[in-house]
């Protein structure tokens, strides 16, 4: 490649690795729906992504979807159905929530609280509407004539992260999801927890944890029903904590048969069905308490699945992939066939791995706060939970991503204490960065050092991509890119590298371009995905790496690995 020649160009798919297609599958009429409610044997359907101006909501009767626009001149960021042509919804433009008719004429507007950002809401048996608020991390409600109640309510015993569904129960508590806690909770009006499932703080897929679930909701019977979303089930489970219930992915040997993938919501009928939004699929199922398919609208996508939300990925040799199964807690060594040639397990969410010429393999073990190393068999031949620095030993709490340099020391991203650092044999930290109020980095994912001791920084939190020195002075910040006349900011870049010593490189989050600079910032090459499965993996990637004139690439969201060529 010439890497000089400054021009725009294409990638274009070529492969799919690590997932077995529904072939038969006709066009599902839904993108990825949210929300579904059967009211009067009718589906109202929630689908966000269909229409980017306006919401649609689909009302199924007997295998006929009708689509409907409630109010085009407004985008919902959520909605729900409560009877039949009487909804409510988020507008995303000015926050506020809005109570419309069937034929989009607006009944009432809840006008939400300055700098709030509610992501969901439920209306409880009296009129009482309680909001959720994702930016403030609390609670607020309106009095069913509309006016704003005075109490906030926030959880006393822990502070929530990323919270995203809430519901009005009965007894007068609200019953909480935080998918960045990986917890459900149900809370009192004082803001106590009063009940919990999960591993509070992380994720795990055994039968008392969840990983990122979207929504839950409590039934008649005292039960708590799940939307475990990034396990691929949905589970209820009782007050003491069991699960009493599931429906999701079964595992075959290395690989996963889909059932559903990353539903997102669920509702339990009075028949004792239960329907669930598989919004990955962008279908709807009903099933029974057998799991028997009794309705479907759609059809699943993928069949089976080999990985899991996989990060890294890196070449080997004879067409070979190392590949971070990063949810399946493995390693994987896996050919252009779907083969699975070697694996490596015992890990907790591994974030990143890289063989060395010695056959060693380095991995960030994530969630055990280490990075270990283990040879051609499997064993672990080396742990590093932290390093020295000033002479006090620092725990690591979240490495991301390690790489091993020339001189065998190692270059480390840890995200949760947003520092990227170099490290000896002796777990000397011998270079630091982020450590010190001039360098402040925010959830950095990625990072890289070409021979000129120069350490490329994928500053994700903070929107930019760096370039500093050996003396920690920025040589380039780049938060924004201008290529022929063509300008783009960056957003939550994930990933970055050098091409080759003379060539930093990084992947805008946002458009899913992969921009190659020289060592001064300037844009050398510019790949933009031309393919809409190319561009929904590079805005998400974690890892990519190049092959002659094609690109591999990790599908984050999608769980599998793309093969792209590179077309000038």
């Amino acid at each position: 490649m010439n890497i000089l020649n400054t021009n725009y160009n294409s990638i274009s798919l070529t492969k799919v690795i690590g997932e077995v297609e529904n072939t038969t599958l006709k066009k599902n009429k839904f993108s990825f729906p949210t929300f579904t409610k059967i009211i009067n044997n009718l589906f109202y359907i929630f689908d966000p992504i269909k229409d980017n101006r306006s919401m649609l909501i689909f009302c199924v009767n007997n295998g006929i979807v009708k689509r409907m626009r409630p109010n085009k001149s407004i985008r919902f960021r959520f909605m729900k159905a409560y009877s039949y042509g009487e909804y409510l919804g988020i507008d995303d433009e000015t926050n506020n929530i809005i109570f419309f008719s069937n034929k989009g004429e607006v009944i009432k507007e809840y006008k939400v609280p300055l700098e709030s950002y509610p992501i969901s809401f439920d209306r409880s048996n009296t009129g009482q509407l309680w909001v959720l608020d994702k930016k403030k991390k609390q609670i607020f409600s309106f009095n069913k004539d509309g006016e704003l109640n005075e109490l906030t309510i926030k959880v006393k015993e822990v502070t929530l992260q990323y919270p995203t569904s809430i519901q009005s129960l009965c007894n007068g508590n609200l019953l909480l999801t935080d998918e960045g806690l990986h917890t459900v909770f149900e809370i009192d009006q004082l803001g106590h927890i009063v009940w919990t499932f999960g591993s509070l703080g992380l994720p795990g897929n055994d039968n008392k944890s969840l990983t990122y679930p979207q929504s839950a909701m409590r039934l008649e019977n005292g039960n708590t029903l799940i939307s475990d979303s990034m396990n691929n089930r949905i589970i209820e489970v009782n007050y003491q904590g069991n699960i009493v219930w599931r429906y999701g992915n079964i595992l075959q040997g290395d690989w996963e048969e889909v059932k559903i993938k990353y539903p997102k919501w669920v509702d339990r009928q009075e028949s004792g069905n239960t329907v669930i939004t598989d919004s990955g699929n962008a279908r709807i199922i009903e099933v029974d308490k057998n799991s028997k398919i009794i309705q479907e609208i759609g059809e699943r996508k993928i069949k089976k699945k080999l990985f899991s939300y996989p990060r890294s990925v890196q070449l080997l040799e004879n067409e070979t992939i190392l590949v971070a199964d990063t949810v399946n807690n493995r390693v994987l060594i896996v050919d252009f066939n779907n083969r699975v040639l070697n694996y490596y397990r015992d890990l907790y969410w591994p974030r990143s791995a890289e063989k060395q010429l010695d056959g060693t393999i380095i991995i960030s073990d994530s969630l055990n706060k280490q990075i270990v190393s283990i040879n051609e068999y499997g064993e672990i031949i080396k742990k590093i939970d932290g390093w020295i620095w000033e002479e006090k030993y620092n725990e690591f709490v979240d490495p991301h991503y390690t790489k091993q340099l020339e001189n065998g020391n190692l270059l480390v991203v840890d995200s949760e204490r947003n520092v990227v650092l170099e490290i000896n044999d002796n777990r000397e930290a011998i270079w630091l960065f982020g450590f010190d109020k001039s360098n402040r980095l925010s959830d950095p994912h990625c990072a890289a050092r070409n021979k000129y001791y120069e350490t490329i920084i994928a500053d994700s939190g903070n929107n930019r991509v760096i370039l500093v020195n050996r003396e920690k002075k920025q040589i380039f910040e780049i938060s924004k890119i201008v290529f022929r006349g063509h300008e783009e900011s960056l957003n939550f870049p994930r990933y970055c590298s050098f091409y080759d010593d003379e060539h930093p490189l990084f992947v805008n989050g946002v458009t899913g371009s992969v921009i190659i600079t020289n060592r001064a910032g300037k844009v050398v090459r510019y790949y933009a995905p031309v393919n809409k499965q190319i561009l929904d993996a590079l805005q998400h990637t974690r890892g990519i790496c190049f092959i002659n004139n094609r690109i591999i690439i990790s599908d984050y969201n999608n769980s599998r690995v793309l093969i792209g060529d590179l077309n000038y």
